[in-house]
């Protein structure tokens, strides 16, 4: 509502309305240059009067932002949460349907986290690698033996 002079037949202004236009009237609020800190400043006769005025008014201005930001805070928490359950039903979807994709094409999982098939891979592979440690072990015991059967040869044939 507007805080003024009254058009003619309407009531008598309340006793708050008197009250606050009187404060409004006192009252100088403003920033303080480019910071955040704002200037409360009451003007009266009553010094003692002036402040607590001045100070009344700041405490309900702090009281007032610390409400706002938890009215904000709760605001973001409920549809951070609206926005993890929904996140949640979609993961539980997306499980389901690859639980349901894997069994209907024969995917099984082993006890290691793998696929069976991948498991079986594994197995082969360290077995190749072994088979080939082993044929490398055996062929450098064989040429190790064929050089010295040449060796022994070639000193029987020195000896004739």
């Amino acid at each position: 509502m507007k805080r003024g002079l009254k058009p003619f037949g309407t009531a008598k202004a309340s006793a708050e309305e008197v009250t606050t236009d009187s404060v409004l009237k006192h009252l100088n609020v403003a920033r303080e240059g480019a910071t955040y800190i704002v200037a409360l400043r009451f003007q009266s006769h009553n010094a003692a009067k002036a402040t607590n005025i001045a100070n009344a008014m700041a405490r309900e201005y702090l009281a007032s932002s610390v409400r706002l930001k938890i009215q904000s805070a709760s605001e973001q928490a409920t549809s951070l949460t609206e926005r993890l359950s929904t996140a949640s039903s979609a993961a539980e979807q997306a499980d389901a349907a690859l639980a349901q994709y894997k069994a209907s094409n024969g995917i099984v999982t082993g006890a290691t986290g793998g696929t069976v098939t991948e498991q079986q891979i594994s197995t082969v592979t360290s077995e190749l690698a072994a088979a080939e440690s082993a044929a490398a072990a055996a062929r450098s015991n064989y040429m190790a033996a064929r050089a010295k059967s040449r060796k022994a040869g070639s000193k029987r044939s020195q000896a004739c």
